[in-house]
């Protein structure tokens, strides 16, 4: 990076301050070493902070250092190593030494060697010499002069320099070998090393911060200087406080540099809330620059340690910028952790943090619900939080809520059953809430279960059968459905619940309402007919009549009147309808109701003309109303249906004379044309056809061409055989419709189509009955004349002539009708007609008949026989007319007509079409020209998708394409030109040689230049420049083709399409290469296209990773190079920004979540410094602040936080009034004044002074400002108050309340600044306004509670409402999570408050309402173990305010009994209740208290062997501490220790191993031995155990020995003689008992074979040598010795084979064995035969009559119960002779926790065991017990 490069961060050093700077350390390499240098190596001191001392002492250390050449390194023009060792071993001294230097010195012409020589003269100089120190520092000086860069010589004049203390000198010589230095890293340390000096021994600061930029700047990934530029930063400080940028950018360094991750996860997280609260995120319009911030965290989170830490902070910022999404992923990541964390903690840590998951998941579902509106989202959240704590009672309400409003009914019905449930466990069989039944029955109906709902419903109507909701959701179901009957049902029983009448008190009596009884009624009656149950419907209808009173509304009587005439419909009884009607009639309804009357009177007639049948019942009644009404057209009417309908035709023709005269009468005109058509079917019928036939032409002329009167009239007249007068009356309809349609202008309408019809008609009376085919022509021509487009006249008139034989007429009929059809086969059918006869006729022109064919062919379907027919016409036409022009037209018809399939088309095609453009180019027009070569393309395009022709005719294509060419050249036609070389090209570009390259080259050559000449649109430019790509692949880099090429592609439009070409690249470079050298604007444009090649060719979804970032290195070196031309380029600024862009080339993602690495980091950064040059070059404010912005957010996510505060100063500097930028800054500066480690309140106070000193310029801004400066004051008092400036607070708490006096967190800030100055009165009056004013239920509980603190000295009395308020309202906090506390967190906060409450009752002498406290906070903890220790706490404080304030020491200990009985192992509760009831004097029941707590903590201890969870360490806790206040301390150890196995943690006591004082006899009679253990099978053993053993145990081979390791032959060694005296007292080495003591080879074996013992080494020497699982084996061995009971602790299969053999040795079945085993039996068998002696034989046989319980499965079963008692009798006396609990587990290898459920269950039965009275009987008779 160049100087001027650096960041805002890290002020610009002076020029005269600067260390040259080489040529090779420009821009270019700054930006290469930024893109490629991913690797960051870390060359520091270790510890966290990376910083140096700051004593003058350690920099002379550093000084007098010896800096040590590495190998790369050699000292410059040192002589042979090898002939100085030679030199100096000679025997010389060191003037001798001197003078040979001095001589070689004087022979020496090389400078190198002479700087060596007189340096090494100046070393004997200072050392063996002693000489002056002046002549010393000559000598060097010397060598100096003659090799300045000698290292070994400049670090000697240090040495001296510092000597000397001659600090500039010393300065001086590192700067000379800075100068010299070769790497980095070496310039680095120099001038780390030279600041270290102007620091600590020149006091120059300045100056040696200059230095530690320097060598930061040189190297950035050395500690060194930044430690030391943090010392000095945090010496220096800044304004107030305020940490300077410089120290900002010192800490972004130290953040990329450090190695302690501890350190850089703080640091990242210091930064992030400093942008946080710069960028201002909480407020409206920032949410984007959350990414930034989150960019510190997720590195922070990829550190890898205290990664909760860091997932609670962007949880806190995500949720607070309202970034949902990733706030819930972040919560998923904290779930995900406390869950790893659960799975290796202690149980009751487990559960703790199960519970935070839990909490987690409640937080998600609320989010996803409440700020994502995602229901299916926070439905999952709860779930899993549901599948983690099933039982949570602040998860049911959630999840019932949740599920109802998605519709899960399932789900919900399920939920509400388990709320149900929970009422029944807590209220035992009350039945549930009324509501919530009827909630799960509705839930179940929904979810489609209506058996379960009907059952639910069912046991709700047991309880309350007429309760109406249950009426309402029955008739909801029956609606649904719809159930008609048993919503009739339903209806009914509301109506009878009605008239019961309902209460509106429990204790008030029912009042009947009839009103509703009879709308019930009525709503029953309409429900029963919509389901057609009439019987229902009359008997609800005659409930409902009976129920019609005088009060009843006019309403409900119509609705029994409407019902009832529609019921009388529905059951079709129309007699009794019309008797209804009637009835109403004669009631007076004229009178009172004429309207009504009128139309029930309607109503009879029709009842009696239609469904009664009674037409002439229907005319009296019609009657009365015709003359009522003699006028009324309609009644008129309804007399001449009813007289039809009666058949009384003189009636109806009388009617329709009396219509008539009415219509007439009133001045309608002429009658209907119906009512005259059916008058005159009347006299037809009767006979009068004149009459008839008069009424019809009167229709006719009212109506030409009406279709009934015209059949009627024909029918007459055809009969009558006038066909004259039938035409006649033809041609008048024609006339009279052709005047209506003048008159009308109805041209195609109904009119028209009468007019065609009756002229067909006239037409086919002539042609076929009167013989007149003149007139049908007339008629025909009269008809196609009027509708041209009316084909039916034409084909007529067509067929007319073709009889007459009249060629002419039918060429012109045929060519009018072709003319008029549209285009089809008929239309061709008609043309190709026309053609064969105009062909046949003579005298025909060839032109008529070739246009007839070639419009035929125009018309039919391709291909087809017929068109071939219409094409060989026109041909033969075209031939007789010799016509050539247009035989090209024909050669394309030919190729139309073959089929598609046809093998030899594309051939065909390709001839016919040459044919075709030699007959179209003949006539030299341009557009013939034009066509001719439009054939030859699409010729082209035809043959080179044929495969097949192509290869049979491979000559035909260049062919082509040169004809084409060529009519191209002859209309110069630039465009055609180049597309014909460039098809010719491309067909020869992969046939070609070498040799014929420069050709092909040239065709693409002048290709290209033709389209880039002559195209006018984008795509074809586009096209040539891809022609001359294809020159350049042939030609190379010739000028010609690169100067066009590079032209076209300077149009970024014609370049996007082409940036992926390889080519492109090569042909920019070239084109930069062939610039002349002076025209750097030239080899510039060309540069900056190169760069943005690169970048578009890293765009796109389908280019990856590894290609993206190769493209945006490129890229920034072109761009790069660009700068190198021009160094103020701003399209080269913004091509390098776009290179180095985040998420470009695969580098830095912003995004939320997106890790960063080093080589991302250092991209990134040098896209901010791009992003800052190229702001410096612009003058635009509002691009600068844009600039400076996104700057400051790269920043930040490097932790540049001090570049980016810089950054967004320039901003605010351009744009003071820029909110997003202030709120940044705000943001940056709290995150620093709120740091825990070094907070820093100095920057962010002078911000907030500068944002509160801008006046509004008017009253809109002001009220518009009016929330930000709220805002600000109350956070400005806040620093005040946290710096102890509390007037200032107050100054600014009280400013804030002028501007808004209902500020509540003013009044708190206020209240407690005066409750720190200990003005209660004035804090207590705040508060109080707090309150008054509203705030969340935390703060007012908060508020509360503090007032109550400032009053409880004072005035309880006071301060008791207060408490009493804050418990209220962490209750209705509560409330809405399910009324339950469920963490240890709030259970203590609840209870601090119920205490605190009670000591107040007790200081205001209020005793009961102390315990009454005390008992209201016990139901509010729950119940769950956790809590154990608050519950029985509670229970103490209520026992001691009983004894103590009310001296009701019964009371008390009743108080305490009741507890214990519900809680037996609660401790501490039995020692209060033991020591109040000897103080009561009650010694003995306090002991029988003690004996009943063993009891049952034993009961317990037991009860846990067969249980499935975890074994629990209570219990056996309990126990100890119980024996321990009765000071049994064997039994207290026991207890403790199983309590430590059972998981209560520590690390138990063992006892140590020691010998028994007595003799163990008879082991297998202990009370350690069950009863399990003995019984038949031990007899068994015991009388066959000589052959058992023989056949069962090991031998001693297996075990390592042989009879040659005998111990107790004759004398027992001294090391074994433990052992020896262990097995003597268990009774062995007598004459019953005889046994031998083995040595084994493997160490660890403790194992019986037969009556011997076989023990490795380690079971040798004392008994502290013995580890105690080995001495709990050893006496486990020994328990089983004396029986020989040793192979029952082997093999069971073994066991079962041989007790099986020795069942079937005596006759009897014996245990079912497995199918495998069965083949092994009869083996064992035949061995114990064979080895059993007779004595053995017999004691079987004399067991035989028991051995029948071994029989069958059950046999099988009681022997593997038998050898688990035989193994466990002995680890249990074991366990009694040892006391070593966890001895005896090790040994067996067991666990009370153990996955195996045998293992834990033999576990938990030492355990039990442990705790028991027979282990204390069993050691105390053995004197064994401590």
């Amino acid at each position: 990076m160049s100087s001027s490069d650096s960041p805002a961060g890290l002020p610009q050093l002076r020029e005269t301050d600067r260390r040259p700077v080489s040529a090779s350390l420009d821009a270019p390499e700054a930006v290469i070493a930024a893109l490629d240098e991913a690797e960051v190596a870390f060359d520091a001191d270790s510890d966290a902070g990376g910083r140096l001392a700051d004593s003058s002492t350690d920099a002379i250390e550093i000084l007098d250092a010896e800096p040590i050449l590495t190998e790369d390194e050699p000292l410059a023009g040192a002589p042979d190593p090898v002939d100085l060792i030679t030199r100096r071993s000679k025997n010389e001294t060191a003037r001798d030494r001197v003078a040979m230097y001095q001589s070689e010195l004087a022979a020496e012409s090389r400078p190198a060697m002479q700087a060596v020589l007189l340096h090494e003269i100046a070393t004997y100089k200072e050392g063996p010499l002693h000489e002056d120190g002046e002549e010393v520092a000559r000598a060097y000086a010397q060598a100096q002069g003659v090799e300045a860069g000698l290292r070994s010589n400049l670090w000697a004049l240090r040495r001296l320099a510092v000597r000397r203390r001659d600090w500039q000198e010393l300065l001086g010589l590192i700067d000379v070998e800075i100068r010299h230095a070769t790497t980095r890293r070496e310039r680095a340390e120099l001038w780390t090393e030279k600041g270290h000096i102007l620091e600590d021994l020149l006091a120059d600061v300045e100056e040696a911060i200059i230095c530690y930029r320097t060598a930061h700047e040189i190297d950035a990934q050395s500690l060194a200087p930044l430690a030391a530029l943090e010392k000095l930063m945090v010496q220096r400080g800044g304004e107030a406080g305020r940490p300077s940028a410089e120290q900002l950018s010192v800490y972004r360094g130290l953040t990329n540099a450090t190695r302690d991750p501890g350190r850089r996860v703080a640091l990242l997280i210091e930064l992030a809330r400093y942008e946080e609260d710069v960028l201002h995120l909480d407020q409206p319009g920032h949410a984007g620059d959350v990414d930034r911030v989150l960019a510190y965290l997720h590195d922070a989170f990829d550190v890898g340690i205290d990664q909760l830490r860091v997932v609670d902070e962007i949880i806190r910022l995500t949720a607070s910028a309202g970034r949902i999404p990733d706030c819930l992923a972040a919560l998923e990541v904290k779930a995900e952790i406390l869950e790893g964390q659960a799975q290796q903690a202690s149980s009751q840590r487990q559960g703790l943090l199960l519970d935070q998951v839990v909490a987690i998941r409640r937080w998600q579902m609320a989010l996803a619900r409440d700020r994502m509106g995602n229901g299916e989202l926070a439905w999952q959240y709860l779930e899993k939080a549901h599948q983690r704590s099933p039982g949570d009672p602040l998860l049911l309400p959630d999840l019932i809520a949740l599920a109802e409003a998605q519709g899960r009914y399932e789900q919900l019905s399920d939920l509400l059953a388990q709320m149900e449930e929970s009422h029944r466990i807590a209220h035992g069989e009350e039945p549930p809430p009324l509501g919530l039944w009827l909630k799960r029955a509705v839930t179940l109906r929904l979810a489609g279960q209506d058996d379960l709902a009907d059952e639910l419903e069912a046991s709700i109507a047991k309880y309350t059968p007429t309760h109406l909701l249950l009426l309402l959701a029955r008739q909801r179901r029956a609606m649904r459905l719809p159930d008609f009957p048993a919503l009739v049902s339903l209806f009914r029983d509301e109506a009878q619940l009605a008239q019961k009448g309902l209460s509106e008190r429990k204790d008030a009596p029912a009042k009947p309402d009839t009103q509703w009884a009879l709308d019930a009624f009525l709503v029953a009656t309409t429900t029963a007919l919509r389901g057609n149950d009439l019987p229902a419907a009359r008997e609800c209808l005659d409930s409902a009549r009976a129920l019609l009173s005088g009060t009843s509304s006019t309403a409900q009587q119509q609705q029994v009147q409407e019902l009832t005439e529609e019921l009388h419909i529905r059951a079709r009884q129309f007699r009794e309808l019309a008797s209804l009607y009637e009835t109403r009639l004669a009631a007076g309804l004229w009178t009172t109701a004429p309207g009504e009357a009128t139309r029930l009177h309607e109503l009879l007639i029709d009842l009696y003309s239609g469904p009664l049948a009674d037409p002439g019942r229907a005319l009296s009644l019609l009657q009365p109303l015709i003359e009522a009404a003699p006028t009324d057209l309609r009644l008129a009417r309804l007399a001449v249906l009813l007289q039809r309908r009666r058949g009384d035709v003189a009636g109806e023709a009388a009617a329709l004379a009396e219509l008539d005269r009415v219509e007439q009468k009133q001045g309608h005109g002429p009658s209907l044309a119906a009512d005259l058509l059916r008058r005159a079917e009347l006299l037809a019928q009767s006979g009068d056809e004149s009459g008839a036939a008069a009424l019809y032409e009167q229709v006719l002329a009212q109506n030409p061409g009406e279709p009934q009167a015209l059949d009627a009239v024909e029918q007459l007249l055809r009969r009558s055989g006038r066909s004259a007068e039938l035409a006649q009356v033809l041609r008048r309809q024609i006339e009279a419709a052709q005047a209506q349609i003048s008159r009308r202008g109805d041209e195609q309408g109904s009119l028209a189509q009468r007019i065609l019809l009756l002229q067909a008609s006239l037409s086919d009376l002539f042609e076929n009955e009167a013989a007149q085919p003149d007139q049908a022509a007339t008629v025909y021509r009269s008809v196609a004349a009027q509708r041209l487009e009316y084909v039916p006249p034409l084909f007529a008139l067509e067929r007319l002539l073709r009889r007459r034989k009249d060629g002419a007429q039918q060429v012109r009929a045929l060519e009018q009708l072709a003319e008029t059809l549209p285009t089809g086969p008929t239309r061709a059918a008609l043309w190709l007609r026309l053609g064969d006869l105009l062909g046949r006729q003579s005298g025909t022109r060839p032109s008529e008949t070739e246009e007839a064919y070639s419009r035929s062919f125009q018309s039919m379907p391709l291909p087809s026989p017929v068109a071939a027919h219409a094409v060989l016409g026109r041909q033969q036409a075209l031939l007789a007319a010799r016509t050539q022009g247009k035989l090209g037209e024909v050669y394309e018809a030919w190729l139309d007509t073959l089929a598609p399939d046809e093998p030899s088309r594309a051939l065909f095609s390709a001839v016919f079409a040459e044919e075709r453009a030699h007959f179209s180019s003949d006539a030299g027009t341009v557009t013939a020209l034009e066509r001719g070569e439009a054939l030859l393309t699409k010729t082209l395009q035809d043959l080179r998708q044929d495969a097949d022709a192509n290869s049979q005719s491979p000559e035909l294509v260049p062919l082509l394409e040169w004809g084409r060419y060529q009519l191209a050249s002859r209309r110069s036609d630039g465009k055609q030109q180049g597309v014909a070389l460039a098809g010719l090209a491309a067909y020869l570009t992969p046939r070609i040689d070498a040799a014929a390259r420069p050709t092909v080259g040239a065709l693409w050559l002048r290709a290209g230049l033709l389209g880039a000449l002559n195209e006018d649109e984008q795509i074809q430019k586009v096209e040539a420049a891809r022609r001359l790509l294809q020159a350049y692949r042939l030609l190379g880099d010739v000028p010609q083709v690169l100067v066009p090429l590079c032209d076209l592609l300077e149009d970024g439009a014609i370049l996007e399409p082409l940036v992926r070409e390889p080519e492109i690249i090569p042909v920019l470079r070239a084109r930069q290469a062939i610039s002349p050298n002076g025209e750097v604007d030239d080899r510039l444009l060309w540069t900056l296209m190169e760069a943005e090649v690169w970048l578009q060719r890293g765009e796109g979804d389908e280019v990856d990773a590894a290609t993206r970032t190769r493209c945006a290195q490129e890229a920034a070196e072109a761009a790069m190079r660009a700068l190198s031309l021009d160094a103020e380029n701003i399209v080269a600024l913004l091509l390098l920004r776009q290179a180095t862009a985040p998420g470009s080339g695969g580098g830095a993602d912003l995004a939320p979540g997106a890790a960063i690495s080093s080589e991302d980091a250092a991209r990134l950064r040098a896209y901010g410094l791009y992003t800052l040059r190229l702001a410096s070059l612009l003058t635009v404010p509002e691009t600068l602040s844009e600039l400076y912005s996104e700057a400051a957010q790269i920043f930040i996510k490097l932790g540049d936080v001090e570049t980016a505060a810089a950054s967004l100063r320039v901003v605010l500097d351009n744009s003071p009034l820029d909110d997003a930028a202030f709120n940044q800054l705000r943001g940056l500066l709290t995150a620093r004044a709120e740091d825990s480690k070094k907070p820093d309140i100095g920057p962010l106070l002078e911000l907030l002074n500068y944002r509160l000193a801008l006046v509004p310029e008017d009253e809109a801004q002001e009220r518009s400002e009016r929330s930000l400066r709220s805002s600000l004051l109350l956070q400005r008092a806040g620093l005040f108050q946290a710096a102890g400036q509390l007037p200032q607070a107050a100054a600014d708490l009280q400013a804030l309340l002028e501007l808004d006096p209902r500020q509540t967190a003013a009044h708190r800030r206020l209240a407690e600044l005066q409750a720190q100055k200990g003005n209660n009165d004035a804090a207590i009056l705040h508060y109080e306004q707090f309150l008054a004013l509203g705030g969340t239920p935390a703060e007012r509980q908060a508020v509360h509670v503090a007032v109550g603190r400032l009053l409880s000295v004072v005035d309880p009395a006071r301060a008791l409402p207060h408490v009493l308020q804050a418990i209220e309202l962490g209750h209705k906090y509560r409330e809405l999570r399910g009324d339950e506390v469920d963490t240890a967190e709030e259970v203590s906060a609840l209870s601090d408050l119920y205490r605190w409450q009670q000591k107040l009752q007790l200081s205001l002498g209020q005793a009961d309402a102390a315990i009454a406290t005390l008992r209201e906070l016990d139901k509010h903890i729950p119940r769950d173990e956790q809590f154990f220790e608050e519950r029985q706490r509670v229970a103490i404080e209520i026992a001691n305010v009983l004894e103590g304030a009310r001296g009701d020491r019964t009371a008390a200990i009743s108080s305490l009994e009741q507890l214990l009985i519900a809680e037996p192992l609660a401790l501490s509760a039995l020692e209060r209740l033991a020591a109040l009831v000897q103080a009561a004097g009650d010694t003995s029941r306090a002991q029988g208290l003690y004996r009943k707590f063993i009891d049952e903590a034993r009961r317990l201890a037991r009860e846990s062997i067969s249980r499935v969870e975890p074994a629990k360490a209570a219990p056996f806790q309990a126990l100890a501490k119980i024996f321990g206040w009765q000071k049994a301390g064997d039994a207290q150890q026991l207890a403790l220790q199983a309590a430590m196995a059972a998981g209560a943690g520590g690390v138990p006591r063992a006892p140590a191993p020691k010998m028994l004082p007595k003799p163990v006899t008879a082991p297998l009679k202990s009370l350690a031995f069950s009863s399990d253990a003995r019984g038949v099978l031990l007899d068994l053993w015991l009388e066959s155990a000589e052959t058992a053993n023989r056949l069962l145990a090991p031998e001693l081979k297996t075990l390592g020995s042989d009879t040659k390791e005998r111990l107790n032959a004759k004398q027992v060694p001294q090391v074994w003689a433990i052992v020896d005296e262990l097995a003597r007292k268990f009774g062995m080495a007598t004459s019953d008992h005889p046994y031998g003591l083995y040595l084994s080879r493997e160490r660890e074996l403790c194992q019986l074979s037969g009556n011997n013992l076989v023990c490795g080494s380690n079971f040798s020497g004392s008994l502290r040598d013995l580890s105690a699982s080995r001495f709990c084996r050893l006496l486990r061995r020994l328990v089983l010795l004396p029986d020989r009971l040793g192979p029952i602790d082997g093999d069971l299969t073994e066991l079962l084979l041989y007790i099986t053999a020795c069942c079937q040795l005596v006759g009897l079945p014996g245990p079912t064995l497995q199918a495998e085993l069965k083949t092994r039996l009869d083996e064992r068998l035949r061995s114990l035969d064979r080895a059993i002696s007779r004595r053995e034989r017999g004691g079987l046989r004399n067991l035989s009559s028991r051995l029948g319980v071994l029989n069958g499965e059950a046999g099988r079963d009681l022997i593997a119960a038998w050898q688990e008692e035989i193994r466990m009798g002995a680890a249990q006396l074991a366990l009694a002779l040892s006391g070593d609990v966890q001895g005896v587990l090790s040994d067996l290898s067991v666990s009370p926790n153990d996955g195996d459920g045998t293992s834990a269950r033999m576990a938990r039965r030492i355990l039990s065991f442990s705790v028991s009275e027979d282990i204390l009987t069993i050691r105390r008779d053995l004197g064994v017990s401590e």
